[in-house]
This record gives structure tokens, sequence and C-alpha cells, in this order.
């Protein structure tokens, strides 16, 4: 468990840097189809995920490895970007954002190569 844990606080301490971004407001909590009208949401997106619960799973130390969560932050951005056409600030929001986490994060994954 120590060894596996090691990696904790990078992984918190990159998700912080994301939630204080601009825009990233829109990404700490999970959609609420009913709340924006997507009624379709659900049926583009099969798992919704959200720094919000990140974070949650971060507390909790649910992620068994790095990769975990870097498929978790990642799965933000997509669904992001599989909802939303590529000219919606929202879609644009989601590039910018994965360009910060990946300037964040790849110092971590340097390790697994």
């Amino acid at each position: 468990m120590q060894e596996e844990s090691n990696w904790y606080p990078r992984a918190k301490t990159t998700l912080e840097e994301l939630w204080k971004e601009e825009g990233a407001e829109v990404f700490r909590v999970p959609v609420d189809p009913v709340a924006f009208d997507l009624p379709d949401y659900h049926m583009l997106i099969k798992k919704p995920m959200d720094f919000g619960t990140i974070k949650g799973k971060l507390e909790n130390q649910s992620y068994q490895n790095p990769e975990e969560f870097s498929s978790d932050v990642e799965l933000v951005f997509e669904n992001c970007r599989k909802y939303n056409s590529p000219d919606t600030k929202l879609y644009q929001l989601a590039e910018r954002l994965e360009q910060r986490f990946q300037a964040l994060w790849g110092q971590n994954e340097a390790v697994d190569v």
C-alpha cells in the first residue's frame, strides 16, 4: 500500500491545479442532464466523470495506480468532447484543460517509461 500511495500527493496537487483553472468550475460536479436539458446525455456518455468525483476517489484512496487516476481525468475531457461540437466553448475548454493536465501530469508518467 505504501508504494501505491507514493503518487497520491502528486495526483492531488495536479487535480488542485486543474480545479483552480479558469472555467474549470463546469468540470467540478457531475453533469446534470435534467437541469441543463440534455435528454440524450446518458445515451452518449456511458461513464460520466468529473473533478469532484475524482477528488473523492483520491481522498478515499480508491485508485489502485496512477493510470486509473489519469484515465479518469482524461475521461472528463473525452466526455466533454464527445458530447459537444468542436466550435463550442466547452469543447475548447476541455482541450485547454487537457493540455494543462498533460503538462502537469506528464512528469509523473515519465516514471512509467
